[in-house]
């Protein structure tokens, strides 16, 4: 697939368009309604994907009780901030409930 780049296509005149038939430009305002369509379905998936999930969002102290730790410093290793949600809920980093279970069953993280 080629992503189409500023300068490729030509837009027409108005004055082209106005001496279409009607049937052309309907089927062509049908096939753009539909690109539309679903291109904005795309992004509104793409967005709502990174959205933490309420129940899966855990604080720091719970995530330091589910793991068993005593201090909060292996929390800000590699492996611990693997276990954070992809973006802070809040203003501050949250944990993953669903990530520290799979850490904990030795599973790969998702």
């Amino acid at each position: 697939m080629r992503v189409a780049r500023l300068g490729d296509f030509t837009l027409p005149t108005v004055e082209a368009i106005s001496a279409l038939p009607d049937d052309a430009l309907l089927g062509t305002l049908t096939l753009l309604t539909g690109l539309t369509l679903a291109i904005g379905t795309r992004l509104a998936q793409r967005h709502k994907s990174t959205d933490a999930d309420a129940e899966d969002v855990v604080d720091k102290a719970t995530a330091m009780a589910l793991l068993k730790l005593k201090s909060e410093r292996w929390l800000r290793s590699p492996d611990g901030k693997n276990l954070r949600c992809p973006r802070p809920v809040g203003g501050e980093w949250r944990y993953s409930r669903r990530k520290i279970a799979a850490y904990m069953r030795g599973e790969p993280l998702p």
